[in-house]
């Protein structure tokens, strides 16, 4: 698939529309995925557990690169980012069975934020 064409990949969340985010963008050869949170848009719920949502993020990417053509296997890298150290070490696992499918070793980082709540 590397024919030059460059489109949106959307899952018709409401977010993307009130933001202008896109769930990936397909340019050429290449498939960009960015932002993707453990939120279920079926559901419109999203777990209080790293874990599944570790799992629904990676659904969610998943759907994404099969809309583009692509799969995990295509990856040339994956990264991770959690917002403390504490949920990196759980979510890492859940994710490394497909981030090991994607190429050079997956990253996590830990971003220090705080989630109000």
């Amino acid at each position: 698939m590397s024919d030059g064409a460059r489109y949106v990949v959307s899952s018709a969340s409401e977010f993307e529309e009130r933001f202008g985010y896109a769930r990936a963008v397909v340019d050429g050869d290449r498939v960009h995925v960015s932002g993707t949170t453990g939120f279920d848009y079926a559901t419109m719920t999203i777990s209080d557990d790293v874990v599944e949502q570790a799992e629904q993020c990676l659904r969610t990417i998943g759907a994404a690169l099969a809309e583009a053509g692509r799969t995990f296997a295509d990856g040339r890298g994956c990264g991770t980012c959690c917002p403390t150290g504490r949920t990196s070490s759980p979510a890492g696992r859940c994710s490394s069975g497909t981030s090991a499918r994607c190429g050079p070793p997956p990253r996590c980082c830990s971003a220090g934020s705080r989630i109000p709540g």
